[in-house]
């Protein structure tokens, strides 16, 4: 559903959102949520999702990419979004994983 570039940009937008919700800058982690949800293109009926994740349940937060049930004129690919979806589950076990052995987490 996104082109590689627009991936990877959202990607290290919401790690570092991690990052600052991991630090408890929730200022920071609200400004990129922010810039996220202005400056990222998504094609034309699908929708980006953040989920944040509580701290005391690891923090990090989850995104994908689903069809906008708001608008009709998508054909959508579930598929692509479950893949996505479980690249990003991975990716945050080991980013996770990661914070915790240089002791940020």
């Amino acid at each position: 559903v996104l082109q590689a570039r627009i991936f990877n940009q959202v990607d290290v937008l919401v790690k570092r959102r991690a990052d600052a919700r991991c630090c408890q800058d929730y200022a920071l982690a609200d400004e990129i949520r922010d810039e996220i949800n202005q400056k990222i293109e998504i094609p034309e009926g699908y929708k980006l999702v953040l989920k944040d994740l509580p701290l005391k349940e690891g923090g990090g937060t989850c995104w994908w990419v689903e069809v906008d049930a708001t608008n009709d004129s998508s054909s959508g690919d579930a598929d692509g979004s479950i893949l996505q979806l479980a690249h990003k589950a991975l990716g945050l076990a080991i980013h996770a994983s990661d914070l915790k052995s240089n002791g940020v987490a």
